[in-house]
């Protein structure tokens, strides 16, 4: 299992680290923050890794749609978004098979960041109290 750090501003930084260490597998720093960008890297990434030891790999990282859209069409050759939520879905809802997820990597998102993104969005939609009330 790898774990996919990102930086939220520019210039972005990228590193794969795994999941059991402290050891950077993919480190990156680039001025590109695109989900085409991100998705060659780690289809290059990802060709090797399994080219080495032809195994699967589950990845955990920040809350981007670039970098969750890439993960998962290199990670799952060629799914689109669209795809990947509705095999999740099948899949929490007890409609797919083992055969379905066989060969299917997953994107875990951190727990923290999520909040963080969904706090930030809705601080942005609700109008704050005025501080004399």
């Amino acid at each position: 299992m790898l774990q996919f750090y990102a930086t939220g501003s520019f210039p972005y930084y990228y590193c794969m680290i795994m999941a059991d260490g402290n050891l950077p597998v993919l480190d990156i720093l680039s001025s590109c923050h695109e989900a085409a960008w991100i998705h060659g890297l780690m289809l290059s990434f990802n060709s090797s890794v399994r080219r080495l030891n032809g195994g699967r790999l589950v990845t955990s990282r920040y809350f981007s749609y670039a970098l969750m859209h890439a993960c998962i069409q290199a990670f799952n050759k060629g799914m689109q978004l669209v795809g990947y939520l509705q095999l999740t879905y099948d899949i929490l809802t007890r409609r797919c098979t083992r055969a379905q997820m066989k060969n299917v990597s997953f994107v875990c998102l951190c727990a923290a960041h999520m909040l963080k993104a969904l706090s930030m969005r809705l601080s942005r939609a609700v109008p704050k109290k005025d501080s004399e009330h």
